[in-house]
């Protein structure tokens, strides 16, 4: 809602008497949704101009009917029983850390399906529409902060488009804040892509990646991220951080990290994906 718009001057016009500029309120408007276009087609997002394929994340495929379609003329309409938090196109999602492929094992769908599901995805365009869409989980504004006195400087990222484990982070994020009070450590949070720049890395000795879960870096955060540790900033990953079972940035998991993860070793909890599939395929 426009509650008032802003001249070159100092003066207001407030809403109400948009009656009587109504069109310059709808230029206004206009300008302000294309200039929010603009800048989310501007974010150099790692997959956004990537063909569709059962290795694409889920969320793309989501936020493309005709994808969707596709996948479930080949896969039994399993996309349209989705649980809902495999389902969101919002993240924070399962959806944006799983693929197709994915999907295919955990519904013991034959792999031969997934040829033909590649073949027909990599026939789709790739439009402006779907570029925003698929760049629209990552940020790219530079926060300022005014960052504490002490020593180490310690920058805790908190970004997650996969999954967010909610209760880790909160504890992780308490447990780091009470470290760097008794401490003396100079500790600032932010959940913005846009921090991991050359110019707010270099103010900072170590980032803590706290239950971080999805590709939440552009590619030049990226950049600056690896060009930070390879000069040697700090890093350090809790949890989640290193848990997510796809990942599209191979330096991140196979340099940093140097493992991937496969799965949870209890029951309990390598069952559950299993066990809601057997039902929805029951159903």
């Amino acid at each position: 809602m426009i509650t008032s718009i802003k001249r070159a001057s100092s003066a207001f016009i407030p809403a109400s008497n948009c009656r009587d500029a109504a069109l310059l309120c709808l230029a206004l408007t206009l300008s302000t949704v294309m200039a929010s276009a603009s800048e989310a087609a501007a974010i150099d997002c790692p997959l956004r101009d990537a063909p569709y394929s059962t290795e694409s994340p889920l969320m793309d495929i989501l936020l493309n009917p005709k994808a969707v379609a596709i996948a479930n003329s080949h896969m039994g309409g399993t996309l349209d029983k989705l649980p809902a938090n495999f389902a969101s196109t919002e993240a924070p999602s399962f959806s944006a850390i799983i693929t197709l492929q994915t999907i295919a094992s955990m519904a013991q769908i034959s792999r031969d399906t997934l040829g033909p599901i590649d073949e027909a995805l990599a026939a789709l365009p790739i439009t402006e529409a779907d570029r925003i869409a698929r760049c629209a989980r990552y940020d790219i504004d530079v926060p300022v902060f005014q960052i504490p006195e002490g020593k180490p400087r310690i920058l805790l990222f908190e970004k997650m488009t996969g999954f967010r484990d909610g209760p880790s982070v909160e504890a992780a994020t308490a447990a780091l804040k009470a470290m760097a009070a008794r401490n003396g450590w100079a500790l600032v949070v932010t959940d913005k892509g846009g921090a991991i720049a050359p110019a707010v890395l270099q103010q900072f000795d170590a980032v803590i990646w706290n239950n971080v879960s999805g590709d939440v870096l552009t590619l030049a955060q990226r950049a600056a991220f690896k060009d930070y540790i390879e000069n040697g900033g700090g890093y350090v990953g809790i949890h989640g951080s290193a848990g997510d079972p796809v990942y599209w940035w191979d330096w991140y998991a196979d340099e940093l990290i140097g493992a991937r993860f496969i799965g949870h070793p209890r029951i309990p909890s390598s069952r559950m994906p299993a066990l809601a599939w057997k039902k929805l395929r029951v159903e």
